[in-house]
């Protein structure tokens, strides 16, 4: 992996003229927002945020708002990359400039444990800005969130951040342009009358189906052929035409490849864990969501676990390590085998490359003449238009004015169905979206009671309605609250952004997963030195257990069948050295 092939080197030299980013700004401060100056006639409390791909202009503008009614103090932003194990060393060290911290990650508990971090409850009662609902009101899966928040159950000392979700993001206009997905079958009566019982009308061109009007809130144009309703069962929603069946999935990967040598997928070659945002949905998909979370808990609360060898096992903290012998998990390894490999990888994937390179060539390939492959798919997450709307989508604009930011009809591809899946409501149905960088806020404890304050207050109004709309319309990535766009705003957003919310809010169709979350619940985890915060597998190669950045992927680049990564899988811990970790979170006080 160290050595960039051939042909990447060649594709590369298309790129001489482009500037390539050293870091993850999106559009911000440098592309004609807000500036902040530090205010010498007060005293500065710093918020620092993480500027990746939802950048930090929304909070600047929201902290101007708010300095307008501080006669004594400013909250300044400041902007950085920093990991959840260099905040904890300099909040625990007291050497933190930041007052508070917006961080794409969640592994605060050591914080909140040790005593370093300001109960945030107080938020959850307010009503902002004279708003019918509490903040507690709004948050989602409050149940969970507090799980992992509180201290022995008690307080809320994170706040989630952002809700961001990833998977495979396409161009549907392309897919149609190359005949990727499936129309409809109008000499099928079942397809016919479904359609007129959707208040769709439609023309008929001996079974060619072309949309007309109707319908409510349905994607098509006059004009358009209409595609087959997708998994969701609705004609001209965010999943027509997609693969239902592996069949299909199959079918439409041939068809992929047999176009002009093009590559079904393509994900940074340097972040394989892309691809994990695919392997964790299917991981849920084939479990269903209860076992999905029992086993993040290492606890199946009763109920027998399928292991591979075909065996049963109830599961209890106890012995939580038989959880990484289940059938799901070694269908997961065969699932990603099948698909995500060199066959159907752009070769972008084998280099050293970023998911900034990823992104250029996966958005200048439809327009390079041939010069560069073209990739179907791009393994990404719900922030990447926006992060890529300062540098790359300007540079292929400039090539083709129809392809700028927010001119394309960007979706998610939906995992199809999988044999013997148990899906999001037990039975086999709906589909499974992994959630990635969930992320949260938290504030530093401090002896200035009046700058704590003056933070809830601030930190709430971020919560306010208003700013969760405007957060979601300017930057496309939604946030863990209950809120909504007004069809105002809703106009403003990218296709790919209003395709991604729709989805996002269909719970009858769409389960959200967000395994990074789960992993924290479990005392085990964040109590110890076992190494598996951010894991969803553990992988134990030459005996250590490796970290949140290896994923099924990373194996299958060093050519290890299934069952070799499997069995990694599954020795990754025994029952001595479970029950060593087991020890010690009882001596904290845990497990009791």
């Amino acid at each position: 992996m160290k050595r960039k092939a051939n042909i990447f080197i060649a594709i590369m030299l298309v790129f001489s003229a482009f500037a390539f980013s050293a870091c993850g700004k999106s559009g911000d401060s440098d592309s004609g927002g807000t500036i902040q100056t530090i205010d010498r006639t007060k005293e500065q409390i710093y918020v620092s945020v993480y500027d990746g791909g939802t950048g930090t202009q929304w909070i600047k503008e929201e902290a101007e708002k708010f300095n307008a009614s501080l006669d004594k103090y400013q909250v300044y932003i400041i902007e950085g990359k920093s990991s959840a194990s260099n905040i904890i060393d300099e909040v625990s060290a007291g050497s933190n400039i930041a007052s508070a911290y917006f961080s794409v990650d969640t592994a605060f508990q050591e914080l909140i444990y040790t005593d370093k971090l300001v109960d945030l409850s107080p938020i959850l009662e307010k009503q902002v800005g004279g708003e019918m609902r509490t903040v507690g009101d709004k948050l989602k899966n409050k149940e969970s969130w507090l799980q992992l928040a509180s201290k022995n159950g008690s307080g809320c000392y994170l706040l989630p951040y952002s809700d961001s979700v990833g998977g495979l993001v396409f161009d549907y206009d392309d897919f149609v342009q190359n005949g990727w997905l499936n129309y409809a079958d109008g000499k099928n009566e079942t397809v016919t009358a479904a359609l007129t019982d959707q208040g769709i009308v439609f023309e008929n061109q001996n079974g060619k189906l072309f949309y007309t009007s109707g319908g409510s809130d349905v994607y098509y144009e006059a004009g358009e052929r209409i595609m087959t309703a997708g998994k969701d069962g609705k004609f001209g929603s965010y999943d027509d035409g997609q693969p239902q069946t592996v069949a299909e999935w199959n079918h439409m990967l041939g068809k992929i490849k047999a176009t002009n040598g093009a590559y079904p997928f393509i994900w940074p070659g340097d972040f394989l864990n892309y691809t994990g945002m695919i392997q964790n949905a299917v991981f849920a998909q084939l479990a269903g969501i209860e076992a999905f979370e029992n086993y993040f808990s290492f606890d199946s609360e009763g109920r027998s676990v399928l292991l591979k060898d075909g065996s049963e096992k109830v599961i209890t903290p106890e012995n939580g390590y038989d959880y990484f012998q289940m059938k799901e998990i070694y269908q997961t390894i065969e699932f990603m085998s099948t698909y995500f490999t060199s066959d159907n990888a752009h070769p972008v994937t084998k280099g050293n490359t970023s998911h900034f390179d990823a992104q250029k060539n996966y958005l200048y390939a439809p327009v390079s003449e041939g010069k560069i492959p073209l990739a179907a798919m791009i393994c990404e997450g719900i922030w990447w238009e926006n992060e890529a709307r300062k540098d790359s989508f300007p540079q292929v604009e400039a090539m083709d004015s129809d392809r700028g930011y927010g001119k394309r009809d960007y979706r998610f591809m939906l995992i199809p169905y999988l044999d013997g899946q148990k899906g999001i409501d037990g039975n086999g149905g709906g589909s499974v979206i992994a959630g990635q960088d969930t992320g949260s806020f938290f504030v530093v404890k401090e002896k200035n009671a009046e700058k704590t304050e003056i933070l809830l207050d601030f930190l709430s109004q971020t919560l306010s309605d208003e700013c969760l709309e405007k957060f979601t319309t300017e930057t496309g990535v939604i946030r863990a609250y209950d809120y909504t766009i007004s069809e105002e705003n809703f106009a403003k957003m990218t296709p790919f952004s209003q395709n991604v919310w729709k989805m996002y809010n269909d719970s009858e169709n769409i389960a959200i997963v967000r395994p990074f979350q789960e992993r924290l619940k479990a005392p085990v985890v964040f109590a110890t030195d076992i190494s598996l915060e951010g894991v969803v597998f553990p992988f134990n190669d030459n005996g250590k257990i490796m970290g949140p950045d290896t994923c099924v992927v990373s194996y299958l680049a060093k050519n290890k069948t299934v069952s070799e990564i499997f069995n990694m899988v599954k020795d990754s811990f025994s029952a001595t050295s479970w029950s060593g970790y087991m020890a010690r979170a009882k001596e904290q006080g845990f497990y009791s």
